[in-house]
């Protein structure tokens, strides 16, 4: 029997030696060094300057590429170890999941230990010698141990870290847009301001002394850097900035890549864009192993420097054929493990303001709202001297939080409208929504038929049956006010009733009653000779008065049910 390939994990013993280095609190650093042992690491130089580590931090000396130089020794493996391998590591170093990283190392080391245990033990039973010692190395093994395993599985008892919470792209004080050390993404139409949004995130992150990234498929390093500086970025912020022009990446520039990301002390980092990026690497984003093979070798890559990642990205051209998501795979979506949003509403220029909506399409952790939801708008407005102001707020959504759409705008227009036309006003969807002509009620046809719909529901409406089938007649019961709004409610036009008296000038006048299509009713034997039974109005569905007209007759009445 002979140990051919211990099991080691090369990946996270450099990933814990990195941690280790990187500045980080004291007790944050004592609690990593807690979890391995100098043993731990199969390659004996990262075990001697991992020792070299634990010494400086228990007599309190800065970690720092210097201090180690000055103590490491460098007469045993560790001579392997130079000083640019000390820098690289130092800048490719994060706390993001070090604790993780240092569990598989113990593991792999315990897999090590019982390995040889039982080589050992195997030895000793064939040459028939005593061997009753190793049993006991067999039992302490077992307790840290699964003899076999290659899973590295993890005691989730040991873990300290509550989960991610978003810290950058601040809407308010307590509400951001984006997690750290996770990948993100922005999905739109063309011109929405999908690079503007990820840019005012970067200039945030780098008011506050971070570093940010953009690897750029679609535009120009000068166009960049004007937008940044109308943003509000300055010299400083600038040399702190790093912009790379997109690229189909060899391995030794991904690696670059990623120790550039690890000095931007977890700022963010944009991909603009997702389709002319996997282009590049001639991959198709309609594939989901394509996109799968371009996420975990260069996003993911990258988010695991502690910066989150952010990817711009394009919608199907065809809006009754969109999924939600970006584009293309559904890997996309399935890869985000911070947060997707879709970016809807009116762009803006450079003399015109817009107002974007940011409609979350994923949330993995929960901390920024519920899918369908609206995040944040944005307000970009043309300042002076060429500036690009950008006003943040958290919307009074018209997506409710069980992702129902109701506009609250629109349901209070068409409120105000058919109260002005009089109490027994009445219409249809289609006066409001004319083929030609304008419209009394502005606004996308889908959104008018919306939000007519949510004010019956709400009571607010009571509809009957028109001649035609599938043909509805609309009256308003009960005035509804849009809890967003504090304008004043227009007054209401004078009732039928009301004694005579000028009518105030800002009342229109009232509208005629529509004429009803209902045929009149046949006589009957018991109505007076040379008369007809007047046309009775349909009972009113919904009414908060009761769902049966008076007016009508029980013959009426039962065939107007619906």
């Amino acid at each position: 029997m002979r140990l051919e390939q211990p099991p080691h994990n090369p990946a996270a013993e450099r990933a814990t030696i990195a941690a280790a280095l990187c500045p980080q609190p004291p007790d944050q650093r004592a609690e990593l060094l807690a979890l391995a042992k100098p043993a731990d690491f199969y390659d004996h130089a990262w075990g001697e300057l991992w020792t070299t580590i634990t010494r400086l931090h228990q007599t309190g000396t800065p970690i720092t590429v210097p201090t180690i130089v000055a103590h490491l020794d460098r007469t045993g493996p560790a001579s392997r170890i130079t000083d640019h391998d000390l820098q690289t590591l130092f800048l490719e170093g994060t706390t993001v999941a070090q604790a993780t990283h240092a569990q598989i190392v113990t593991y792999d080391a315990s897999r090590r230990r019982a390995l040889i245990a039982a080589y050992e033990l195997v030895t000793r039973i064939n040459e028939n010698t005593q061997w009753g010692d190793h049993l006991g190395t067999l039992a302490e093994l077992h307790t840290h141990t699964l003899a076999g395993s290659h899973l590295g599985l993890i005691d989730l008892t040991t873990l300290t870290d509550d989960g991610p919470t978003p810290t950058l792209g601040q809407i308010t004080t307590d509400h951001h847009l984006f997690y750290p050390a996770a990948i993100h993404d922005l999905h739109g139409e063309p011109s929405v301001g999908k690079t503007w949004i990820a840019l005012w995130a970067a200039v945030e992150a780098l008011h506050t002394g971070q570093g940010a990234m953009l690897i750029d498929y679609e535009d120009t390093a000068s166009t960049c850097r004007t937008r940044l500086i109308a943003l509000g970025a300055t010299n400083d912020d600038l040399a702190r900035f790093r912009y790379v022009p997109g690229r189909a990446f060899t391995d030794a520039e991904l690696h670059e890549l990623r120790t550039i990301a690890a000095g931007l002390n977890g700022g963010p980092i944009i991909i603009d864009a997702v389709a002319p990026a996997l282009a590049a690497e001639g991959l198709d984003e309609n594939s989901n192993t394509d996109v799968s093979n371009w996420i975990v070798r260069v996003p993911r890559t990258l988010a695991r420097t502690g910066s989150p990642v952010i990817l711009l990205d394009h919608v199907g051209k065809a809006k009754q054929d969109r999924a939600r998501g970006a584009r293309g795979a559904g890997a996309k979506l399935a890869a985000i493990d911070g947060a997707s949003y879709e970016i809807l509403g009116q762009g803006f220029s450079r003399t015109q303001t817009g107002r974007l909506h940011i409609k979350i399409a994923k949330d993995r952790h929960g901390h920024v709202g519920a899918v369908g939801s609206i995040a944040a708008d944005l307000e970009i407005a043309p300042g002076p001297n060429d500036e690009v102001i950008v006003t943040p707020s958290r919307p009074n959504s018209p997506i409710t939080p069980d992702g129902r759409f109701r506009p609250t705008g629109l349901m209070a227009a068409i409120s105000t409208w058919a109260e002005n036309m009089g109490t027994d006003f009445e219409f249809q969807i289609s006066s409001l929504t004319p083929r030609d002509g304008d419209r009394p009620i502005p606004g996308k046809t889908d959104n008018i038929r919306k939000a007519v719909m949510a004010l019956l529901a709400e009571g607010h409406l009571t509809r009957r049956a028109g001649r035609r089938q599938g043909e509805y007649h609309y009256r308003l019961e009960r005035p509804f006010t849009d809890p967003d709004q504090n304008s004043t409610r227009p007054p209401r036009a004078p009732h039928q009733n009301t004694p005579s008296e000028p009518m105030a000038s800002h009342a229109p006048p009232r509208a005629p009653r529509i004429p009803s299509t209902r045929p009149p009713r046949a006589p009957e034997p018991s109505d007076p000779v040379g008369t007809m039974a007047s046309h009775a109005p349909a009972p009113l569905i919904g009414a908060e008065r009761g769902a049966i007209d008076t007016d009508a007759t029980p013959d009426d009445q039962e065939d107007d049910i619906f």
